[in-house]
């Protein structure tokens, strides 16, 4: 009995501690000039192309077209 009383104490301090914290912080407000810089250095990220992800194989090229995932996980996820 105690160790269940122990328990739901630890529960609800722990969901007090949850619901109090806060869930999302915002940076720094930026206005005219420095709103755009940051804007168009987001863009340029943004579009920069990443790699093709290919690896080579007896002197080969392929590429991997399951992104690394097992096909297992990707049957279980087409099926969920």
């Amino acid at each position: 009995m105690a160790r269940l009383l122990s328990m739901a104490i630890a529960v609800v301090v722990g969901s007090a501690v949850l619901r109090c914290t806060p869930s999302f912080v915002s940076g720094p407000q930026l206005r005219g000039e420095a709103a755009w810089a940051a804007a168009a250095g987001a863009a340029a990220v943004a579009s920069m192309p990443d790699s093709a992800e290919a690896f080579v194989y007896n002197g080969k090229e392929y590429f991997d077209i399951t992104f690394g995932i097992s096909p297992f996980a990707w049957a279980f996820a087409g099926f969920s």
